[in-house]
């Protein structure tokens, strides 16, 4: 989810964000390298995760989609937990938080936040 938000926080529409987000979880869980997906984030608004899933190329990022798109029970297995390396989930985490309003009055006002509807 984590890789998502960062796809969206870095302009890429929300349904190739998805798909993003899919395929660094396969890309991860594979031990490939890091630095395609990093380049593919610093791309954006532009580059491979706008192409996503029109055209998944022989790259490490279109061979990580290619392999989020198998049917359940082809491709790898995914382990229970990913780790992710510290600065990798940083910069992830910086992208991520360009989606977030900033917490004021005047969002509140516009409807930002539970106020008090929340009751759960």
């Amino acid at each position: 989810m984590l890789a998502q938000k960062a796809a969206r926080g870095g302009g890429a529409y929300p349904a190739q964000a998805a798909h993003f987000g899919r395929a660094f979880v396969r890309h991860v869980a594979a031990g490939r390298p890091l630095a395609p997906v990093l380049a593919a984030l610093e791309a954006l608004p532009l580059g491979p995760i706008q192409t996503l899933p029109f055209a998944p190329d022989g790259s490490a990022l279109g061979q990580s989609y290619a392999e989020a798109c198998a049917a359940p029970g082809e491709g790898p297995i995914l382990p229970p937990r990913l780790t992710c390396p510290a600065d990798v989930h940083a910069r992830l985490t910086a992208l991520a938080q360009r989606i977030l309003v900033p917490q004021s009055a005047a969002s509140r006002q516009a409807g930002a936040g539970a106020g008090l509807t929340d009751n759960d």
